[in-house]
């Protein structure tokens, strides 16, 4: 169990084990022991600190004892209370009691040095404390023991008494169908008095109950508070909490009590256990320790427990199995699957392996089983002590223990354990061995990369010679994995070496069991054993787990089961016990039917008293009943049948026929409504002379034993593969491996078809180690016998999803069945495939694998990064633009064509054929580019070798000819020739070749011998190609799991490929055979071209379509869409696929092209804008396209490594590790198996190992941890913890989207390229959105983002202790200071850019912070002075620094360089206008500052000039945001020292400030005033503090004279205004007097609102520079023109261009009038409205006033405008006026949160009913949307969503029903509301609103109640303004036709439309 709910049952001080001075425990034991000596020349003894638990103290008594007796050290163990303090002691730490104390374990002494059995992944923050305060002298694991187990348990007393399966220990056998109670104690007979009342528990815990209630929906299992709204269990008898079902439903009288110590120990977990898997569980919780410890032991109950442990093992107790652990669903609270389990660890002091690296080397290759130390607990908990026990313990196993120490004169690894998992931060220190120090027992060890996986020598120079110098990642997390034991799943990318992640630790396993180093069972008779086997059964049997005993419950039909053994010699006898029901009893062949003596192969003797064979039934002996013991007997020398009734023999019953001679016979039991226990082994009850129990039967006897006899040897491992071909390749790999293993050697051997039978036969005979082949075929082999799967130690299923599809007969599971059947030992299953996602994998994984560990590297059908993948489109409207003769430049013959595939034949053409034959000519010319294009493709890039790959054989058949005919040549022959002198040489590998045939022509591409290597799907999964460089699909895969695999044939072993997919944009007519023959037998050949139904995705025929030309015409074709394909293709793979210029085969950010200047695709200049690169951009760009060379390794620059790994790469990999220890140590450490670098040390630092780094290997170090980071909250978990986080993150990154235009805006300032842009904006969208994830509770930490060698300018901090809201800086130290440690609640990330960040926040869902804490952020920017037009003769520079002072409304104040604009510019702002782009300047001189790394100012000792300059906002069209990683030259910066000399923030602000104090210009008065110091609100950076917030001027008399004289002067113009509108009022009612004019068909009648975008003007937007810099300074009174609301929302958008629509001659429209005289009455009144009720315009005028008011439509289109924008807080408000109708007194919340876990609506609607007499319908759906209000309050999206749904259908179901809602509500799964909801409305209190709902906010009344009267004004002005005309009746036979129709209406047959 974690240790943080470990107890200790032993508490107390330090504690020492004492033990008899001399005494020692071995015989051998070594007499002349000595201490550790250190650098100082001190002396002591090895340190053991244990835990004071008893595993802990055994495993310290087995290491103290080995330490000092076997290796000669004296030694030392204490003990420690608790998992902290014995950490501590590791540490150094001079008193490892005092845990407060975080400082005093840093002198680098340490006097522990060993800790077994360590549980320090159940306290990671504790444990990574230590390191990060501690780095320098960190402990270390030295390896890993077992996980522990924590569990439900049940005793052996309980379970032993269910003899049937499923058995209590699993979820199955405690289904309350199975009546598990009758086998527990009642809940009644358990004492009161030693459990705890609920009220006591967590039963009360109100996170733990809604949480449950979330998962489950037990509505009768939680109940919630009224008066505080908190949820509770709810209790049974105050002392029980019930489960659903039986247990609930009987009060407690049909249940299993289950007991936890604590206040409920995992109580939540098992509450959803019992719901989900209907156990009926009665919970309690015991009163104290000693009472959970007590009844156990004298109930029958379940209880919590964890192993390893004393506390009831005498109970020997079995722990109940649910199904495998699921990450993701534990992270979203779902508790149903098993819990992940901690890995117990051994760790070491940091000087250990220094000081006595034997006894290092013994810890590091220490393992135990768990079953070992269950039976050693077991033997202490019975009265032994810790010390005796681990003696015995020792004594017998004392070989063992010596192999666990290194030997000094090699190398080895012992048994294979592994060293380390993935992570770098746990490499141990590699030194080089001192053969002079052997005497003295020091030495250390040369280990190569492979061998500190753990991979034995031999195995290691077998890979090495084949130039595998460095494991794959794949390899490092799947090989210590697989060698520590237990079930594995790997899901990685092709080519990352999935071969010899499994071959290795398999092949070396295999090896040491036959060495004799890990125990098997014996190859002799007594392994074959005879049981019922469940393989062989019909499905109504069930079987207990011995085998022995069998029932059926089906009376109505007979059900039979088979033994195991076959009998083909001797004589032979068993017994069948008959308990009741129908029975017969008797022999038959293995292929006979299971319903006994119906068919000539079974033998049978029945109840009736009848014999039966043949469906022939004839009297025999007696019948027989219950109680009765039959014998039957089998004489294999007679060859006769016989049985016997209770020891009476009944005579001879068969004599059986000649034909039977040969063929084995198995015990056979059959029966109706029967139970029947067997007797196979002896003694017998009624033995008979001269018959031998079956169970002892003769291994040359029986099938299953003649291979025995014979002493051949079982196989130990079994590879699956989908094909022939992937088989053979792995064979081949395995026999590689095996090259240097001797001693006995390994035997492997190929089961595929196509080889000779006898061959394989033979192998089996002399026994063989390791099997490898397809499923079929080793199927064949296991049903016939001739294969023997129950010795096998591993099953591995290689490209799992593919053999998973195959497998129709769903072999595999039997498979699985059959090898594990009645094993005690374990076997290893393994799952390998790039993709392991699919439901159909992921339930076949469940099915077959026990709590398997998940290594997923690369996520759901990721792409490997070596592989270029792109595609290349032809569009078949145009032609190829070359001729035949530069298609085919290498060509003997380029006038030669594609052959067609004849699918575009008449013979039986299709309908759509006819239909369309343009379609059809556009297919047949597709068919003759593609194959060109491969040709111009291969010619480009100069292909030597290629992986081509086709659709359909006929396909591979036609590019062969035509690539033959270009060359010159015919088919390639063979070794007889090179192939070369044929420039397009290719073979084909395809499925109708024959198996040699594929065999030779893979060879020969593999040697190239042929560059082109044509192929269909046969070869798209595992073929492994070294150094592969193209490949090239001319057809898009029917399966896009396909397309994965296909790619991934190159860019395999870290070689860079290119991939290329040729698309056509048309649909192409293609073959689609389902005939069995699969065209081979179609007449006329090649087939029918009608159309047929293709399968989809499903293996399920897609529906017809008759749009996309889907139909079924009986034919044997299908029009292939490939533009939707690679839709699919970009949906599967999560990112749109980059595409190959068509013309000179360039790629984008990714390939130039390979033509040359003179070949490259001529574009004019005019075409294209490209931003001038940086520096740094430039010599990437180089740097890439120097790297890549498709075919080599990845950034390998010289293409060659002369030198083998032991030589060249062993030196250098010893100082990398050393200097990666310290690296790690000082600056990065292990969480949750994910490296997270660079965040407790500085940027420096790092800097400056990575130098050391790139000295040391000579490359460039390009992925850089110095400055990105991301921080994952740590929790405890177990080694590999971090694939198995990868399988929880599935959900999360299923829902991973492309960044928006949105986010992608932000990026247009970035001076990259645009591919760059794209990059870099997609990664900080994907980072936004797990961060979302978390805080929305859907994950506890976020996935990693990928690393990038940008220096980090912005650190946005989202969540952190004490942090009131997100915020940003741009400093690490700054960061630091907010942020000093990380930890759980902590969300953070770094990036190179504000556009970024940005990002980043978008995807969050939240704005982008305002900027930091008191300090300030970095606000300095670029001007591009080139782009504005000044309108100066003088010479303007290019760009100039810039730093924003004081933002006004139309404008700001900015300090730039002396000489940014020249001075007849300055001179002439003098005189400047408001609108004007100068304003007023000033000179001023500040002192000068030097901005350092961390984002502080160091003064400098001389100032510097400063243009303190007024400009228009226009300018911010020309500003972005300085990027200093990039950016610096060219640009005019404030001192010619350098960019980084700046003026001191404070002095600049001091200097601004007086300015515009002293300042009379009008247009700066508007920044400051003279009453009121300016704002300090927005400073540039540095420490400067906010000045005091001056108090709010006092309005005297003299501001309101102010005010009105600034009025008077304003009524002149408005004044003009309203004569304006009048005149245009009147013009507008002239029009409306008139006829209207007809209206078009196509007016749109209405139009949705849309709030119009804001201008995308990147960092350079107003509204960007007022988040940054802040509010402006409080301003003067100054005269100006009062803005309107809309014209205010204008100017807030930015500067706006005029559309100079108000200077138009024709009318504007209603609207826009109504608004020109708005503006003229709002200015008037403005002052006075502003002050009144929203209610104010609403009482005084009548709908024939002249006056018109549009506030209300101003205030809807502000409603409007919030709710498009997402910012109106809409649910808060409604929720607010909830809340104030209910809880009129209490204080209203103000946020969302405040009201999560209140069901406030469904209350509210309870109180306040009002949906009675004819409304019910309306309130019952008014009962749906409270709840799903109340789902979103709690932010339960996924309910809400659901309940939703349901909604929906109840609502569309009602409407059907004609409004009846008797079924419609059923639907809902809702219970009936209360009646409250049906009940009267209260009475309003307040008249003015009555009319409205009480949840509508007053806001929205008035509003609504103003729109409202506005239009009936307008209305009534219309009507007032339309002429009256009399009333004439219309002529007859010529009525009055409509002007124009209500709708638009259908043209007539014929006529055209308009």
């Amino acid at each position: 169990m974690p240790g943080t709910l470990r107890p200790v049952l032993s508490v107390g001080l330090i504690s020492c084990l004492h033990f008899v001075a001399g005494t020692t425990c071995l015989q051998s034991a070594v007499t002349t022991r000595k201490d550790l000596v250190n650098a100082k020349g001190e002396s002591y003894p090895v340190g053991l600190a244990y835990g004071e638990w008893d595993a802990s103290k055994v495993f310290a008594e087995i290491a103290r004892i080995t330490i000092q007796e076997i290796l000669g050290y004296n030694a030392q163990a204490t003990g420690y209370p608790s998992s902290p303090e014995s950490f501590r002691a590791l540490f150094g730490c001079t008193n490892p009691t005092e845990t407060s104390d975080k400082t005093g374990c840093s002198d680098g002494d340490t006097r522990s040095h060993v800790l077994m059995e360590s549980w320090h992944l159940g306290y990671p923050s504790t444990f990574n404390e230590l390191v990060h305060i501690n780095h320098n002298f960190a402990a270390f694991r030295a390896s890993n023991l077992f996980y522990s187990i924590e569990s439900m348990y049940i005793s052996k007393a309980v379970w032993e008494q269910k003899t049937l399966a499923p058995l209590l220990d699993t979820q199955e056998g405690l289904h309350e169908d199975g009546q598990p109670w009758t086998y527990f104690d009642a809940i009644s007979a358990f004492d009161t008095s030693k459990l705890k009342p609920c009220t006591s528990t967590r039963l009360t815990d109100d996170n733990i109950m809604r949480n449950y209630l979330t998962i489950t929906g037990d509505t009768a299992g939680v109940y919630q508070n009224t008066s505080d709204g908190l949820h509770a269990g709810v209790c049974h008898a105050n002392y029980w909490w019930l489960a659903p079902g039986e247990c609930r439903t009987s009060s407690g009288l049909r249940c299993v009590p289950w007991i936890t110590g604590g206040n409920g120990w995992n109580l939540e977990q098992y509450m959803q256990k019992a719901t989900v898997w209907q156990i009926p569980l009665a919970i309690g919780v015991a009163s104290s320790f000693s009472a959970f410890t007590e009844i156990p032991m004298s109930k029958k109950c379940l209880f919590y427990w964890w192993e390893p442990d004393t506390l009831f093992a005498t109970l020997e107790p079995k722990y109940v199995t649910f199904p495998a652990y699921d990450a993701a669903a534990w992270a979203a609270g779902n508790y149903s699957t098993a819990p992940a389990n901690v890995m117990l660890e051994n760790l070491v002091s940091y000087d250990l392996p220094d000081l006595a690296p034997d006894v290092y080397g013994f810890i590091h290759n220490f393992q135990m089983s768990m079953d070992t130390m269950r039976g050693i607990m077991l033997d202490v908990a019975s009265g032994t002590s810790a010390y005796e026990a681990a003696c015995q313990w020792t004594k017998q196993n004392e070989d063992v223990l010596r192999s666990f120490i290194p030997d000094t004169t090699e190398s080895t690894t012992g048994s294979g354990q592994s060293l380390t998992t993935s992570s770098a931060a746990e490499q141990l220190p590699t030194t080089t061995r001192d053969d002079e120090n052997e005497t003295s027992g020091v030495f250390s060890v040369t280990m190569s990369a492979f061998e500190e996986l753990g991979i034995c020598p031999e195995i290691i120079q077998a890979v090495e010679e084949d130039d595998w110098l460095l494991p794959t990642p794949v390899q490092q997390e799947a090989v210590p994995l697989i060698l520590g034991g237990g079930d594995v799943l790997v899901a990685a990318e092709t080519g990352s070496g999935k071969t010899g992640a499994f071959g290795l630790p398999c092949l070396q396993i295999v090896h040491e069991t036959l060495r004799g180093k890990c125990s098997t069972r014996k190859a002799n008779a007594s392994n074959l054993k005879c049981e019922l086997n469940l393989n062989d059964k019909d499905m109504f049997v069930l079987v207990t787990e011995d085998g022995m005993e069998c029932k059926s419950e089906d009376d109505k039909r007979w059900n039979g089961i088979r033994a195991t053994i076959d009998v083909m010699k001797g004589k032979y006898m068993f017994e069948v016990e008959v308990v009741e029901g129908m029975v017969r009893v008797g022999w038959s062949a293995g292929f006979a039917k299971l319903e006994l003596g119906i068919d000539d192969k079974s033998y049978g003797y029945g109840s009736t008293g009848k014999k039966s064979w043949n469906r022939k039934f004839e009297d025999y002996g007696e019948a027989f009943e219950e109680g009765d013991i039959i014998g039957s007997m089998l004489d294999r020398e007679k060859q006769t049948i016989s049985f016997s009734k209770n020891g009476r023999d009944l005579g001879v019953a068969y004599k059986l026929s000649p034909d039977m001679q040969g063929i084995g016979l198995k015990p056979h039991i059959c029966g109706k409504g029967f139970m029947a226990a067997a007797k196979f082994d002896g003694p017998m009850e009624y033995p008979v002379e001269g018959y031998l129990p079956v169970g002892e039967i003769d291994p040359t006897h029986t099938p299953q034993g003649t291979s025995q006899a014979k002493g051949k040897r079982p196989p130990l491992c079994m590879i699956l593969e989908p094909t022939r071909d992937l088989a053979e390749q792995t064979y081949k790999c395995m026999t590689t491996f095996n090259k240097y293993l001797d001693n006995p050697t390994v035997r492997i051997t190929l089961f595929v078809g196509g080889i000779d039978e006898k061959e394989q036969f033979r192998a089996l005979e002399e026994g063989v180690d390791i099997v490898v082949g397809t499923l079929q075929k080793l199927m064949d082999y296991v049903r016939r016998g001739k294969l023997d799967v129950t010795h096998l130690k591993f099953l591995v299923l290689d490209e799992a999803d593919d053999l998973q599809k195959k497998d129709d007969r769903k072999e595999i599971p039997r498979l699985n069945a059959q090898i594990k059947r009645g094993r005690r030992d374990r076997v290893q299953t393994l799952f390998f495939s790039a993709t392991l996602h699919t439901p159909e994998v992921r339930q076949m994984i469940d099915d077959i694998t026990d709590r398997p560990i998940w290594v997923d590297l690369k996520g759901k059908d990721s792409v490997p990064e070596t592989v270029h993948h792109v595609v290349l489109y032809i569009d078949p409207y145009q032609d190829l633009q070359w001729s035949d003769a530069e298609i085919a430049v290498r060509a003997k013959a380029p006038k030669e064509q594609p052959e067609l595939d004849g699918v575009h034949t008449k013979a039986s053409m299709s309908s759509i054929d006819s239909k369309h034959p343009e379609a059809l000519k556009l297919s047949e010319k597709i068919k003759v580019m593609k194959p060109k294009m491969v040709v111009k493709i291969a010619d480009a890039f100069g292909m030597s070798q290629c992986l081509v790959f086709c659709r359909t054989n006929v396909d591979c058949n036609n590019l062969e000819d035509y690539l033959n005919r270009l060359g010159g040549t015919k088919a390639y022959g063979g070794k007889m020739e090179t192939g070369k002198e044929n420039p397009y040489s290719c073979v084909v590998l395809a499925g109708m070749r024959n198996q040699d045939e594929r065999r030779s022509n893979l060879e020969s591409f593999k040697e190239g011998d042929v560059r082109f290597l044509i192929c269909t799907d046969v070869a798209a999964r595992g073929i492994d190609i070294a150094g592969l460089p193209f490949v090239i699909q001319t057809t898009l895969p029917d399966d896009i799991e396909n397309y994965i695999h296909r790619i991934g044939r190159c860019g395999r072993a870290e070689r860079m490929g290119l991939a290329i997919s040729i698309v056509a944009t048309e649909k192409e007519k293609v073959w689609y055979h389902k005939c069995p023959s699969r065209g081979k037998d179609c007449k006329p050949w090649p087939g029918n071209t009608k159309l047929t139904i293709p399968f989809g995705p499903d293996q399920k025929l897609r529906p017809r379509d008759d749009a996309n030309w889907i139909i079924d015409e009986g034919g044997c074709c299908i029009w292939y869409d490939e533009p939707d394909l690679i839709k699919k293709v970009e949906t599967r793979i999560g990112m749109p696929m980059k595409v190959m210029d068509a013309e000179d085969f360039s790629v984008p950010g990714v390939l130039e092209s390979p033509l040359g200047e003179a070949g490259k695709k001529r574009i004019k200049k005019a075409e294209v804008v490209k931003e001038p690169p940086s520096r740094r951009a430039q010599m990437r760009k180089k740097e890439e396209a120097a790297v890549v060379v498709y075919g080599a390794k990845k950034g390998d620059k010289t293409l060659a490594m002369s030198a083998k790994h032991t030589s060249a790469l062993a030196p250098v990999v010893g100082e990398l590790a050393a200097l990666e220890k310290e690296i790690q140590f000082s600056g990065s450490w292990w969480l949750e198996g994910i490296l997270v670098g660079s965040v407790w040390t500085t940027a420096s630092a790092l800097e400056v190992a990575v130098e050391q780094a790139e000295a040391i290997s000579g490359q460039v170090i390009t992925g850089s941890t110095v400055s990105e980071w991301d921080y994952i909250p740590s929790e405890g978990s177990a080694a590999g913890y971090s694939a198995a986080l990868s399988r929880g993150y599935d959900a999360v990154a299923e829902t991973i989207t492309q960044a928006p235009p949105a986010a992608l805006a932000f990026a247009s300032r970035l001076p990259v390229s645009p591919t760059e842009k794209r990059e870099r904006i997609q990664r900080a969208w994907e980072a936004g959105l797990w961060a979302r994830a978390v805080l929305e509770g859907r994950i506890s930490k976020p996935r990693p983002t990928p690393k990038t060698a940008l220096r980090s300018t912005v650190y946005v901090i989202v969540r952190a202790p004490g942090l009131a809201r997100p915020c940003w800086v741009s400093s690490a130290a700054e960061y630091y200071r907010i942020l000093p440690q990380f930890t759980e609640d902590s969300l953070s990330h770094s990036f190179a850019s504000q556009a970024e960040a940005r990002a980043y926040c978008l995807a969050i869902g939240i704005d982008f912070p305002d900027g930091t804490l008191e300090s300030g952020v970095s606000m300095t920017y670029v001007l591009e002075l080139h782009r504005m037009n000044l309108g100066s003769e003088a010479e303007i520079h290019q760009e100039s620094f810039m730093i924003p002072i004081f933002v006004r409304r139309q404008g700001l104040l900015l300090a730039m360089p002396a000489e940014a604009l020249p001075g007849d510019l300055l001179s002439a702002s003098g005189t400047s206008g408001p609108e004007d782009l100068v304003g007023p300047s000033k000179f001023v001189n500040v002192p000068a500052v030097m901005e350092m790394e961390d984002g502080t100012e160091t003064p400098l000792d001389f100032e510097i000039t400063v243009l303190l300059v007024d400009l228009h906002a226009r300018v911010l069209d020309f500003v972005r945001q300085f990027d200093p990683v990039t950016e610096g030259e060219g640009i005019l910066s404030f001192s010619a020292e350098g960019p980084d000399i700046l003026p001191s923030s404070p002095d600049l602000l001091s200097a601004a400030t007086t300015w515009l104090e002293e300042a009379q210009d009008e247009r700066v008065q508007y920044y400051s005033a003279a009453e009121e110091g300016p704002s300090t609100a927005a400073p540039r950076r540095g420490a400067a503090k906010a000045k005091a917030k001056q108090p709010a001027r006092k309005i005297t008399t003299a501001v309101l004279s102010e005010q009105l004289s600034a009025l008077a002067q304003s009524i002149p113009a408005i004044s003009q205004q309203l004569q304006e509108v009048q005149a245009r009022q009147q013009q507008f009612e002239n029009i409306l007097a008139s006829p209207a004019p007809p209206v078009s068909r196509h007016t749109s009648y209405r139009q949705d609102f849309e709030v119009p975008p804001l201008p995308s003007r990147g960092t350079g937007s107003p509204l960007h520079f007022i988040q940054k810099v802040g509010a402006p300074p409080r301003t003067k009174t100054v005269a100006a023109p009062v803005k309107t609301p809309m014209e205010e929302d204008k100017l807030a958008a930015g500067p706006q261009e005029e559309d100079g629509e108000e200077e138009q001659d024709f009318p504007l429209d209603m609207a826009q009038s109504l608004f020109q005289q708005q503006k003229a009455l709002t200015a008037l009144v403005a002052h006075i409205t502003n002050s009144q009720d929203g209610l104010f315009d609403l009482g005084s005028s009548s709908s024939s006033s002249s006056n018109i008011s549009l506030k209300g439509s101003a205030k809807r289109e502000r409603l409007m405008a919030d709710f498009a924008s997402r910012k109106g807080d809409f649910l808060l408000k409604i929720a607010q006026n909830a809340f104030k109708r209910m809880k009129p007194s209490e204080a209203v919340p103000k946020t969302l949160q405040e009201f999560r876990g209140k069901a406030l609506f469904t209350k509210y609607l309870e109180r306040q009913g009002g949906y009675g007499g004819g409304q019910r319908d309306l309130g019952l759906i008014m009962w749906l949307l409270s709840h799903i209000a109340n789902l979103m309050l709690m932010e339960d999206n996924i309910g809400a969503r659901d309940l939703l749904a349901l909604t929906m259908v109840t609502v569309e179901q009602a409407a059907l029903d004609g409004g009846k809602w008797e079924v419609a509500w059923l639907l809902s799964l809702q219970e009936d509301p209360p009646s409250g909801v049906f009940g009267a409305r209260p009475a309003s209190t307040n008249p003015r609103l009555r009319a409205f709902s009480p949840l509508c906010p007053p806001d929205w009344a008035a509003t609504t109640l103003s729109f409202v009267k506005e239009v009936d004004v307008i209305n009534a002005r219309r009507q007032e303004a339309l002429p009256k005309k009399p009333w004439q009746k219309p002529e007859e036979g010529d009525p009055k036709k409509p002007k124009n129709p209500k709708y638009p209406q259908k043209p007539k047959k014929g006529a055209e439309e308009s």
